[in-house]
């Protein structure tokens, strides 16, 4: 009985961790996201040189240490911090990227 009750415990635990495809969030705010970077157009919410969109989600990128344009219209994976008092003004989340990797 209690094996049982141990394999029914590690199932729910195990479905409650669902991965949401290609974004992961880990402690402290760092962000791996996979997509397609672009150049940042004009929008209402005017932050970030670039973006990276996926089936799930939309984030504004920056970088002081990645030149992004090197990356424009390249499928990446990339892993950034969330930039702290963001989203604003109805935009995505914002990310510092730290590292890059084109698939």
């Amino acid at each position: 009985m209690r094996a049982l009750i141990c394999i029914l415990l590690l199932s729910v635990l195990i479905s409650g961790c669902k991965k949401s495809g290609s974004v992961g969030v880990t402690t402290g705010g760092t962000v791996t996201v996979m997509g397609i970077i672009q150049p940042q157009g004009a929008t209402t919410y005017m932050y970030g040189t670039h973006t990276i969109k996926n089936i799930d989600q939309y984030f504004a990128l920056r970088s002081s240490t990645i030149t992004l344009d090197d990356y424009k219209g390249k499928s990446v994976i990339l892993t950034g911090n969330k930039v702290a008092g963001y989203p604003v003004d109805g935009g995505p989340d914002y990310l510092d990227v730290m590292t890059i990797k084109v698939q």
